[in-house]
């Protein structure tokens, strides 16, 4: 086992230096070249040769090292551990857990007995060998610091997540290297995602961060939407485009790409701190003498990580054996020109509502569970060669009516549709409010298009003035029967985490019909934005294969583009459906004989 540790180690020590030797060899390299963009200072071997180990050794692999200078005591090897407890995860952790306690105890009482050494001490072979890994390192007080609480770090193999981050990683590099190049920045800068995520779209740190270029939330912000309704950091081509304008904006603060890189993670201000504080742009020289509270870590490995990750990546059949990367991501695009919700657009395409996330990744949470919809002028992702099929199908859908889907209400369904309730009951037949049920489909005016509310300035435009609620003021909202703060939120403009902060909420489903809601003082209730739409053509004769009508109305999409146009259509097989008859006119009927399916709202009570 050692000796093969030791050839990786040689083994990537060598792809290392041909990875940074800019054309002249080792001369070239003894300056750092203006033409080399990731330069590879001496005094980041280490780091780097470590990090290249942890990108290449097993998950059953733990490294303990000192979290400085990043020499490497012990390799644990958890194998035996984990084939006799597969089947009991908790009691593998815990032994885990005590043995890599047990061995970093050792390790700091042998630092501080090397302290205590003289001449004359006898020591083992293994203190020995750890007394040569800090030849190189001046200081009489070198071992008794190293043996500081927090100084010996344990760090778990990642070997099997790198791999698969590589084999990921083909379905968009072509795509991310073109955004990169168009930019006009080096390439190489699209293997960070291996640093950050090992290209997993679902990942998401415990400081927020999402998606494979862990962006979080305030960041992204100012690079792509992210809101309830879309959050495009999980969308893997959307958040290459933000990260290269953050890399770029890095670069012409910063003036080299260690620091831009570097800036990536600790941020950009930062490292303006860091240069104007010790007076240089050299990486090396931050990285071991720069002090700050936020600068950990974490952000002095990050640069020595990624010129680590851009080795192993670019050799990664020397370390990995035969790696088949996954195809190219192709896909169909089509601009929504109205709002859609994810089942009606999954039939339309003609695939499961599993597939198109697949393909919308950015699509949030509230659309996935169908309570919100997609969002006009959403550029809708398809499989490739589908669109036509797609525009085709959406054209023959019902879009004059509604099926009452749990926990919707009279007034959420006319806000959706740019209507009243009034208007809803007339056309329905439906005398009170309350009483409608799962399933009930509604007509609708045909001059209404469908909508969600949308985040309007504060001062609405004045075709479509503001229409407060009984009771509101422009700070304060009284919580009608059947609303969430969700609702609320929508209404005025304001989201659903802003509301809980203000009146200390913890939980956003706790709150009671009558309660008054304080609102951030600089939103005034919204107008629900209504989007244009050309009236329904006609309905002659159908054929057989028209999709079952959809549960919420849509628009139809207008514009279509293909990340392979040369690719030909294709037409996926068309699953015949009735068409549904309009719902018939309603009589209502006395409450006890419909409580099989309907409820009357009690005070505090939602769907």
């Amino acid at each position: 086992m050692q000796s093969v540790n030791i050839l990786r180690v040689v083994i990537g020590t060598l792809f290392g230096i041909v990875l940074v030797l800019p054309p002249g060899g080792l001369r070239a390299a003894q300056t750092v070249s203006a033409s080399h963009p990731f330069p590879y200072p001496p005094a980041l071997r280490p780091q780097v040769e470590f990090w290249q180990r942890v990108f290449t050794t097993s998950r059953q692999t733990v490294i303990l090292h000192d979290n400085v200078h990043m020499m490497v005591y012990k390799e644990l090897d958890f194998q035996p551990l984990y084939e006799a407890h597969a089947d009991r995860p908790r009691t593998l952790a815990r032994l885990r857990k005590q043995r890599v306690e047990r061995e970093i105890r050792h390790i700091r009482t042998t630092l501080r007995k090397l302290h205590r050494a003289s001449r004359t001490t006898r020591l083992t072979a293994e203190e020995r060998r750890i007394k040569r890994l800090f030849s190189d390192i001046p200081g009489s007080r070198k071992f008794l610091r190293a043996a500081a609480e927090g100084r010996v770090r344990s760090q778990t193999g990642i070997g099997e997540k790198f791999r698969q981050g590589i084999q990921i990683s083909g379905r968009y590099l072509d795509e991310m290297e073109a955004i990169f190049r168009q930019a006009g920045l080096p390439v190489e800068l699209t293997r960070l995602p291996l640093v950050e995520s090992t290209f997993n779209i679902n990942a998401y740190s415990k400081a927020g961060a999402a998606g494979v270029w862990q962006f979080i939330r305030s960041t992204g912000r100012l690079f792509m939407r992210v809101d309830g309704l879309i959050d495009e950091r999980r969308d893997p081509l959307l958040s290459a485009q933000a990260a290269a304008k953050l890399l770029k904006a890095n670069y012409d603060r910063l003036g080299t790409w260690p620091l831009a890189i570097t800036a990536y993670n600790h941020g950009q201000a930062g490292m303006v701190r860091a240069v104007r504080k010790l007076g240089t742009t050299d990486i090396a020289r931050i990285i071991r003498s720069y002090k700050s509270r936020r600068f950990g870590f974490a952000s002095r490995n990050f640069y020595p990580e990624f010129l680590a990750a851009l080795e192993v990546e670019k050799n990664a059949t020397a370390y990995f054996g035969e790696i088949k990367r996954d195809a190219p991501f192709r896909y169909d695009e089509v601009a929504l020109d109205g709002y859609l919700s994810l089942g009606v657009a999954a039939r339309c395409a003609n695939i499961s509502t599993e597939r198109l996330i697949e393909f919308n990744p950015a699509l949030g949470r509230s659309i996935r569970r169908g309570r919100r919809f997609i969002p006009s002028g959403y550029r809708l992702r398809l499989p490739d060669g589908t669109a036509d099929y797609f525009r085709r199908q959406y054209a023959a859908l019902d879009i004059n009516s509604h099926t009452v889907q749990p926990g919707q209400t009279l007034d959420i369904i006319a806000q959706r549709y740019r209507t009243s309730v009034k208007a809803l009951q007339e056309l329905n037949h439906i005398p009170n409010v309350n009483f409608i049920r799962v399933g009930q489909r509604l007509r609708l005016p045909q001059t209404k298009a469908p909508t969600v509310v949308a985040q309007a300035p504060a001062t609405p435009a004045p075709s479509q003035p503001t229409q407060p609620e009984s009771g509101p003021s422009d700070d304060a909202h009284t919580v009608q029967h059947g609303q969430t703060l969700d609702i609320i939120a929508q209404r005025h403009g304001t989201t659903v985490e802003a509301l809980q902060e203000l009146n200390h909420i913890p939980n956003a489903n706790f709150i009671r019909a009558g309660q008054r809601l304080r609102l951030p003082q600089s939103q005034a209730p919204t107008a629900i934005a209504q989007t244009s739409v050309a009236p329904a053509p006609p309905h002659t004769a159908q054929p057989e294969a028209i999709p079952q009508a959809p549960t919420d109305s849509a628009q139809a999409p207008v514009t279509t583009t293909s990340s392979q146009p040369e690719a030909a259509p294709q037409t996926p097989t068309v699953m015949a459906q009735a068409p549904v008859a309009p719902a018939p006119s309603h009589t209502p009927q006395p409450e006890s004989s419909r409580s099989d399916y309907a409820h009357t709202l009690q005070h505090g009570q939602t769907l």
